[in-house]
């Protein structure tokens, strides 16, 4: 193959387009009322360049057809876009759990980072058992659609109580919703790729795994830049009104320990039930990204892999 074809094979048009694109989304998803206003020409203008470099995408994946990045003739496909809506939505979610999870163990509860690390292995392992389940569930009756519709049902409960977590909450719920929320993830998350091996042919399925893989890593990262958005200015908020008179854009850029010092010993019980506000209003994100879990599900065709084996 000559160095102009992998040149072409390559799509650096798509990727010179791409990578800018995500970029602008990011910073302005991050900027966006905390270090400019929404309506500042900062953040309209990171919106602007999004949208011109993403049609500017779109319109190099139609040119280059399977040459591309994303091949729309794969993309077109309803189990890879339903495959995609799925990943994206899934461990987006789940990811924005686990971020913010130790900041509420060793912030709002006070306990130490090596406890606070003990407890998200609920999570951890309750991911795993789910995997573990849609993998023999898989192998014995051949749909995957079930195991990933059951996901989109439990996805959103999970969540749910977990933005019920207080300072008050008892040890073993803690538990218990964490690892529901693994469970919740774990058990529909490799149904996309059961679909890409079931709908694909053996030449295209690299191209189906590729715009998957995209999906599950595109969305934790969208889905932090707008939770970080989220907590920063819930938490100003949050303090100005437990702590009237106080600085709120000072307050979001201190440390605990600097917080603390800063508002006295005898506001600290405010300081804690506004973290603890700040991060379960940063959780109802997750907890709408879950329930658009469902949409992929029900979106996802019912093939059996034992069709492939034949």
């Amino acid at each position: 193959m000559s160095w102009k074809a992998i040149l072409h094979e390559l799509d650096l048009l798509g990727t010179v387009a791409l990578v800018p694109a995500i970029t602008c989304l990011f910073l302005a998803l991050t900027w966006a009322g905390t270090k400019y206003a929404y309506n500042s020409a900062t953040v309209l203008g990171l919106f602007v360049g999004f949208g011109l470099l993403s049609v500017a995408f779109v319109y190099d994946q139609c040119r280059k057809q399977d040459s591309a990045t994303l091949p729309p003739r794969i993309i077109k496909r309803r189990s890879i876009i339903a495959g995609f809506i799925f990943s994206a939505c899934c461990n987006g979610s789940i990811t924005v759990l686990e971020y913010y999870m130790p900041t509420y163990f060793q912030t709002v509860r006070g306990w130490s980072p090596a406890k606070s690390g003990l407890l998200i292995m609920p999570i951890i392992g309750g991911f795993l058992v789910g995997m573990l389940v849609h993998g023999v569930g898989t192998t014995l009756i051949g749909f995957y659609t079930p195991f990933m519709l059951i996901s989109s049902t439990l996805m959103p409960i999970a969540a749910g109580l977990m933005t019920t977590w207080t300072l008050q909450t008892q040890f073993a719920k803690l538990v218990a919703y964490s690892a529901l929320s693994g469970f919740a993830s774990g058990v529909g998350f490799q149904g996309p790729q059961s679909a890409v091996q079931v709908s694909l042919s053996d030449v295209d399925g690299p191209l189906g795994l590729s715009v998957k893989l995209f999906g599950q890593n595109f969305g934790p990262a969208l889905f932090i830049s707008i939770a970080q958005a989220i907590f920063t200015n819930r938490l100003g908020a949050n303090l100005h009104n437990a702590i009237p008179g106080s600085d709120a854009k000072a307050l979001e850029n201190m440390g605990f320990s600097e917080l603390v010092a800063s508002v006295g010993p005898q506001n600290v019980g405010k300081v804690l039930a506004g973290f603890d506000r700040s991060i379960t209003q940063t959780w109802y994100l997750p907890l709408g990204a879950t329930c658009l879990t469902m949409v992929g599900s029900l979106l996802m065709e019912w093939r059996s892999v034992k069709e492939k084996r034949n």
